[in-house]
């Protein structure tokens, strides 16, 4: 039996990669070599087509993919084929919406040293395993992006490391909640916080997924609580803190507050009385609803709007 015999066991699937690993033994001694199936199957290197003997494993990889990603017809996820240039690349997304343009093309490449670059490509131009293509409008901001090789920033920010995975998307659902029910609602609404009845529920967790996905990295700013006051109360109480709020208010379109747990400390009804705004975090099979009810209650009856709720299930 040779390799041309992989077709018994129903072929590479769609998402299998053109090289395949061939490991077991031979005279006694471990064996390994890496085979590009369609050369053996074009006839183009039969020397390839190797004897496969009992107790060999063939192992097929995940074939490499680039994304696609805003103003394209069909944006996502696509195998990368031999030889494609950013042209047959473009084909795959159904090419530019409307509103898009080939002229804002900026593929995003992985460098050895695990930064991303732009680059300014040529149509003919052959497209990289692992390149995202990026159909931008001139209006339209920088998408967030992180290599999973960049190790500066913590791999939790899902939103800009793994934006097309589920969690990517559900975060990218809450962004867009948030946008139609409190920001998108009125100009002058540009606070909110995330509050949670306990601990580990994932209020910071969200919150700095939010804050990536609204304005993007290019836009961020982070302001850090700094070190834990003895009086955190009193502190929130001063004018001080409503002031902060107006000036940041005035520089930057969306503000997010995460705060400490609700049941454990009344820093987050302060936080949220003076935002005017709350979306309460809940953890599936760890936060309890009598919790939850209360600390929406309170809330509410200190004149904060409650813009929803946000479960985390992971």
């Amino acid at each position: 039996m040779t390799l041309r015999n992989l077709a018994n066991a129903g072929g590479t699937t769609q998402v299998g990669d053109d090289m395949v690993v061939i490991t077991g033994q031979r005279n006694g001694k471990f064996y390994r070599k890496v085979v590009d199936l369609p050369s053996v199957y074009l006839g183009e290197k039969p020397e390839e087509d190797i004897v496969l003997l009992g107790g060999d494993t063939i192992f097929v990889h995940r074939a490499p993919v680039f994304y696609i990603y805003g103003e394209a017809q069909r944006p996502g996820a696509f195998r990368v084929e031999r030889d494609m240039t950013v042209m047959q690349a473009l084909t795959q997304g159904g090419g530019p919406t409307a509103r898009g343009s080939e002229k804002k093309l900026r593929p995003h490449r992985e460098a050895p040293d695990g930064s991303v670059q732009q680059s300014a490509p040529k149509l003919t131009d052959l497209v990289l395993p692992n390149a995202d293509i990026d159909f931008a409008l001139s209006k339209q901001f920088d998408y967030s992006y992180l290599s999973e090789q960049d190790t500066s920033r913590s791999p939790e920010l899902v939103a800009a490391c793994k934006p097309f995975s589920k969690v990517g998307e559900n975060l990218r659902a809450v962004r867009s909640q948030l946008m139609l029910r409190w920001f998108n609602t009125d100009p002058s609404r540009k606070v909110i916080a995330l509050v949670s009845p306990g601990v580990g529920e994932g209020r910071s967790f969200i919150a700095a997924n939010l804050a990536i996905g609204v304005p993007g990295l290019p836009g961020l700013t982070v302001l850090p609580a700094g070190a834990v006051p003895p009086n955190p109360q009193e502190l929130l109480g001063r004018p001080a803190f409503g002031a902060l709020l107006r000036a940041a208010a005035e520089q930057f379109d969306v503000i997010i507050i995460d705060t400490p747990a609700g049941t454990d400390f009344a820093d987050a009804e302060i936080i949220a009385s003076r935002a005017g705004a709350a979306a309460i975090v809940t953890r599936k099979n760890k936060s309890l609803l009598p919790d939850a009810t209360l600390l929406a209650r309170r809330l509410q009856d200190s004149g904060v709007a409650l813009v929803g709720s946000i479960v985390n299930d992971d």
